[in-house]
């Protein structure tokens, strides 16, 4: 990948990650295995369509893969440096920022 790829695709991944919705969602994710949409949605509280428009984005950037099962949509993590940087800010011991996600409540994937 030529140097100026290289940062359009950096840039990619912190416009990504500049969103509250995406973050909370990339939290989710965050923990072992996929999450169905319709917990995603659950979780979020928002509508499908928004919750799709988010995930589109996360996607495009390498963030999170989509795996088809049927008329479900699977989600996980699929950056090791995502799923680090998460895990790591939802250890720091507050987690009321991360409701919902899979360090105050792994149980819910």
């Amino acid at each position: 990948m030529e140097t100026t790829a290289k940062l359009e695709h950096i840039v990619q991944i912190f416009r990504a990650l500049s969103d509250q919705n995406r973050v909370r969602i990339a939290a989710l994710l965050a923990g072992p295995g996929e999450m169905c949409v319709n917990h995603l949605v659950d979780n979020m509280g928002m509508a499908q369509p928004a919750l799709s428009y988010h995930l589109k984005i996360l996607s495009d950037a390498g963030l999170i893969t989509r795996r088809k099962a049927g008329s479900r949509s699977y989600y996980r993590i699929s950056s090791t440096f995502l799923r680090n940087l998460v895990l790591g800010y939802c250890n720091l011991g507050d987690e009321s920022h991360c409701q919902g996600c899979t360090c105050s409540a792994p149980e819910q994937r």
